[in-house]
């Protein structure tokens, strides 16, 4: 019985809850455990679970003899520390802000795009409104000359 209790879960690393069934065999006698552990909060975790040999065995009398059950707790001491996974509801989470940042980002690129567009245009002007002013035009006529 001890063997298959063995093979029932003591701490869920992931959930909340987490159950399991185990087998065990000594000297040619089999018992089946069941049992569940659950994360009270993050330090604090209770399981328990039991195991019964199948009757008719060698070591199979009374009732008494064919269960036995166990009961336990798990504190976990010191500072607590993340692990490097993630759980799948933060990872939809995550999923759907990288999602909207995509989308940010390629208005901000277009955004941008457009002001490089008109920063060329408003510099060429600026290059032809200098040379107006400095006197650099070879035609004394402005309006041969383009503004745009």
């Amino acid at each position: 019985m001890n063997a298959a209790l063995t093979g029932l879960p003591t701490v869920p690393t992931d959930t909340t809850i987490a159950c399991g069934l185990g087998t065990g065999t000594h000297g040619g006698d089999f018992a089946f455990s069941g049992g569940c552990t659950s994360k009270v909060n993050e330090k604090l975790s209770i399981n328990y679970a039991a195991s019964m040999t199948m009757p008719g065995q060698d070591y199979a009398g009374d009732f008494e003899d064919q269960f036995s059950a166990r009961a336990g707790f798990v504190w976990k001491l010191g500072k607590a520390t993340k692990p490097s996974q993630i759980t799948m509801k933060d990872k939809k989470v995550m999923e759907k802000k990288i999602e909207s940042l995509e989308k940010e980002n390629k208005t901000i690129l277009s955004k941008n795009q457009k002001l490089e567009n008109k920063l060329s245009t408003l510099m060429a002007r600026l290059e032809r409104l200098e040379k107006v002013a400095l006197g650099d035009l070879k035609s004394k006529d402005l309006a041969v000359y383009s503004l745009k």
